[in-house]
């Protein structure tokens, strides 16, 4: 017999988060496995039938989707990008971007991925005070207020960008990767990520961990999902 998989991709909590969240399913029944991968930022949850109790395994993975709600992008083989890619092309919009303490790697992200030309339409790695102000047209005042990693940051880098590249989306990320750098007020791990759209603009704040490179990569996956979750959800 084939054995039939079943792939939950999640993020926004760890592996051994949604292990303990799932720990009501055990003991599974006969011929059914439950297997975990850790990739990136993301979390797999791997669900593997050697039998023909589908009924089990619609009911396993049921549950499983209501645990992890919240956590979950993924119900197929698609990586992240893969689904924003998806989003963009369906919904036919366009999308520009703001960088500073990711350094470009979220539009690399984008770009590794073929046919992105087909609606990204560029990005700034605005990553000094003056860029932020003659790039993205953040103003002085709210630098001086508020500073650069700052809800009010975001969400002018992520307006300002939407207009500077013509894009029906603009998506910002400014933030603390450190090592240095931090404060009490503002520690490293600080970000802030902004959405643009005609209709609203949104921030989310986070509070990451990790070295620089993990806190980069971490920053960018929040930033592409928050992407999917503020379009699904209100439309592009």
């Amino acid at each position: 017999k084939i054995p039939r998989e079943s792939i939950i991709k999640c993020f926004g909590c760890g592996e051994s988060v949604i292990q303990d969240k799932l720990q009501a399913l055990y003991p599974l029944p006969k011929g059914i496995e439950l297997s975990f991968q850790a990739s990136m930022s993301e979390v797999w949850v791997k669900l593997l039938t050697l039998n023909d109790d589908r009924h089990s395994l619609v009911t396993i993975k049921n549950t499983i989707e209501k645990k992890l709600k919240g956590y979950i992008f993924s119900r197929d083989q698609r990586g992240v990008i893969e689904h924003v890619a998806d989003f963009c092309e369906k919904n036919k919009v366009t999308l520009g971007i703001a960088e500073s303490c990711t350094g470009g790697l979220i539009s690399k992200m984008i770009t590794d991925l073929k046919g992105a030309s087909n609606y990204f339409n560029g990005s700034i790695v605005a990553y000094s005070n003056d860029m932020k102000r003659k790039l993205l047209g953040v103003s002085e005042s709210v630098l001086s207020q508020h500073g650069a990693v700052s809800s009010y940051c975001a969400e002018a880098m992520a307006e300002g960008v939407r207009k500077k590249t013509g894009s029906d989306i603009g998506l910002s990320v400014t933030g603390i990767a450190g090592p240095d750098g931090g404060t009490k007020e503002k520690p490293v791990g600080l970000v802030f990520i902004g959405y643009a759209c005609e209709a609203f603009t949104s921030v989310i704040k986070l509070d990451l961990k990790g070295s620089r490179e993990q806190i980069q990569v971490r920053a960018s996956y929040h930033a592409v999902l928050c992407l999917l979750q503020k379009g699904k959800k209100w439309g592009a």
